[in-house]
């Protein structure tokens, strides 16, 4: 049996004793962004809102749009018959502002949204995960 010793098994650590730390320098600058992900100043993570966020399901895979700390009320317009949503420094590891196109298999359809503005999840690493219009569209 392998003993486990400093974060990784005895017999590894001895065979590639740098892999551990290549593989931390080179996934690092993601981890940081991900970890940084926060819930917007003043929200209550346990708080109704948040519970709706927690419960919002992207149609096409059925998994979890993330939580209040990927999603945000968002600027958005239409262009053609497509949304966008202005991504900006609300976001975690976004610096300047830009329109995103909103994929259409991410849009929530039939989803009431408390907020009164339009709401977009995004992640660094997977972009878009869900966008719910605003109530009254």
């Amino acid at each position: 049996m392998r003993q486990f010793q400093q974060g990784c098994f005895a017999d590894k650590c001895r065979s590639n004793p740098t892999s551990f730390a290549r593989t931390l320098r080179a996934l690092g600058p993601f981890l940081v962004l991900i970890l940084t992900a926060a819930a917007p100043e003043g929200t209550d993570p346990n708080s109704g809102i948040s519970e709706w966020y927690r419960g919002l399901r992207q149609p096409d895979t059925n998994m979890g749009c993330c939580s209040i700390a990927d999603c945000r009320p968002v600027q958005y317009r239409i262009v053609g018959d497509s949304y966008e949503f202005l991504l900006d420094d609300r976001f975690s590891g976004v610096h300047e502002p830009k329109w995103v196109p909103v994929p259409a298999q991410r849009i929530l359809d039939h989803t009431p949204n408390p907020t009164g503005s339009a709401v977009a999840c995004w992640e660094p690493l997977s972009g878009v995960r869900c966008f719910v219009r605003p109530t009254d569209s």
